[in-house]
């Protein structure tokens, strides 16, 4: 992993719970590969998504909470301001900055959410906190068979070498749907004995997906038969 320059870093280490620290030493990120984003149409009232609130939900291919894909940086911080000593804003190239948000409840770190940002907008948003969830009720910690019968077409994808020992050493499992701009992320819970979804990601629609945006060596991305949660079972 290339190690990006850090803008803002700050100590949280102290509060931090495994899953949060799981999910930090996961970021794997360099030069994305970016599709200058379209413009958005208007937001639409969905049935499916009355019954939550829109301060928590999870658009796939448009929004998360108030901040939409497109958005620039001030719009982020002005609804995720930095909080000291604990969040941070990396720029790990020139092209590419990640603001990530921690999302904190009683003095301890539930999760997080983080926003990546290139040309100065938002193009990838990165949900690992259950304050969030889709219009389906899928949330960090949902189960596979919950997200392939709320979700039905994705493709699967498997992270090599990306497994460390917080999470079993397992690689992490992707199900895509490049068409509606979400993915899901698989990490394997030893407490549970399973995986479950560790992170909710939504993207522009009708773009490649890359976890953060590019995949570099010594990890592969590579493509898996659909719905498959173990690499070796399912690649095509």
């Amino acid at each position: 992993m290339n190690a990006g320059r850090a803008r803002h870093v700050h100590g949280w280490e102290s509060l931090a719970t495994p899953v949060a620290i799981l999910q930090f030493v996961m970021v794997a990120s360099a030069l994305p590969i970016w599709h200058k984003p379209h413009s958005l149409p208007p937001a639409q009232t969905d049935p499916k998504l009355a019954g939550t609130p829109v301060a928590s939900l999870i658009v796939p291919g448009r929004s998360v909470g108030p901040v939409r894909l497109g958005d620039s940086r001030d719009v982020v911080l002005r609804h995720f301001p930095l909080k000291a000593d604990m969040d941070s804003e990396y720029e790990w190239t020139k092209l590419r900055t990640e603001i990530r948000w921690l999302d904190v409840k009683d003095s301890r770190v539930k999760g997080f959410i983080s926003f990546s940002i290139r040309d100065g907008r938002v193009f990838q948003i990165q949900v690992a906190t259950n304050r969030f969830e889709t219009g389906e009720g899928i949330a960090v910690s949902s189960s596979p068979e919950e997200v392939k019968r709320r979700y039905g077409k994705l493709k699967a994808f498997a992270l090599m070498n990306s497994g460390g020992k917080e999470i079993g050493g397992r690689d992490l499992i992707y199900w895509v749907s490049e068409s509606r701009g979400v993915a899901f992320e698989f990490a394997f819970f030893a407490d549970a004995h399973t995986r479950l979804v560790s992170k909710i990601i939504i993207f522009e629609p009708g773009t490649l997906f890359l976890p953060g945006g590019s995949v570099l060596p010594p990890r592969k991305w590579i493509e898996l038969r659909p719905f498959s949660l173990t690499p070796t079972d399912g690649m095509l």
